[in-house]
């Protein structure tokens, strides 16, 4: 591994949860959507590097999957998004940063919030450019692993949206970590 930070336990400990859950399982297999740079608030680093895990990181933000790639996880990655369709397509990307997103309407999200935090990042740091997006069940098939153990999904608003394209009869995934951070409070 090439870090350049001390291993952490994810953004607030989330890690902590899923050893605790698996009872300290080695060698599990996982999917972190929203994967950054494969270390800044990763959760899945620390299970890879202290457990033996491995699985896929995937990444539509090109600078920081740039980074991701120079980190030498073990794991496959990809630079692309999760479709929120149950068929691949190409997205308008908004990499603002930790808060970049494919750049559409999603139900159930609050998405004045979500471009008043995209627009918090300076011009020079913020571009738009399309991204294939694959839907999580054919990467699911690509990786050849009909049995997630754990999938993390902090993809800006887009959860749900890719949580409802899973064929969950022919897929097997026992945990599933989701950032609430941009959906509807109401719903």
């Amino acid at each position: 591994l090439n870090l350049s930070k001390p291993l952490h336990t994810g953004q607030i400990g989330q890690v902590e949860e899923v050893l605790k859950y698996f009872n300290g399982k080695t060698n599990g297999v996982f999917i972190e959507a929203g994967a950054w740079d494969g270390e800044y608030l990763s959760n899945t680093l620390f299970l890879e590097a202290n457990a033996s895990w491995t699985g896929l990181l995937v990444e539509p933000n090109l600078g920081a999957y740039r980074l991701l790639e120079k980190r030498n996880r073990r794991s496959h990655s990809i630079h692309s998004c999760l479709a929120v369709d149950r068929h691949p397509s190409k997205v308008q990307f908004d990499a603002a940063d930790v808060f970049g997103g494919i750049n559409q309407e999603l139900g159930k999200v609050d998405m004045e919030n979500m471009e008043r935090m995209r627009d918090s990042i300076p011009a020079n740091m913020r571009s738009k450019y399309p991204v294939q997006c694959y839907p999580l069940y054919s990467l699911i098939l690509a990786l050849g692993r009909p049995k997630i153990d754990f999938l993390s999904l902090d993809i800006e608003g887009a959860e749900l949206a890719v949580l409802n394209t899973i064929p969950w009869d022919k897929v097997e995934i026992e945990l599933v970590m989701i950032e609430v951070e941009h959906s509807d409070k109401a719903a």
